[in-house]
């Protein structure tokens, strides 16, 4: 769970950085002129290049909603925890996968902003 939350919380960073850049870089282009050739050498510019981690652009963008998360979850508690991840940082789970106990935690599941596909599999019986 620890690292879990610090990734998360790192790409939240990450994200407000892109966000502000993008704002600052919008902001900018509204001053370049629309009825003359934009002189190069008066443009203000941004300091900074457009702030990116390789380690962190795959969740940033699932803080984005631009992709969807399947997640293997066997365990009540492990589903119990995304769950509440998911609903601190905002994002959405798509699908848990091989989730043989999910019929245990049906109230949890449905605590989600959104409907959370079971995929499963039959499991081996104790006998």
């Amino acid at each position: 769970n620890y690292l879990f939350r610090r990734m998360f919380e790192e790409a939240q960073k990450l994200m407000r950085k892109q966000d502000d850049w993008c704002d600052a870089a919008t902001r900018i282009h509204k001053t370049f002129p629309t009825n003359k050739p934009v002189d190069e050498f008066k443009v203000t510019r941004l300091t900074e290049s457009y702030p990116e981690d390789l380690d962190l652009n795959s969740l940033v963008a699932l803080l984005r909603k631009q992709v969807n998360l399947n997640v293997h979850c066997y365990l009540p508690q492990d589903i119990e925890a995304m769950v509440h991840h998911s609903l601190e940082f905002d994002f959405e789970i798509a699908a848990f996968h091989h989730a043989l106990s999910a019929w245990q935690v049906p109230e949890i599941i449905k605590r989600a902003k959104t409907n959370i596909t079971i995929a499963t599999f039959a499991g081996k019986c104790a006998t």
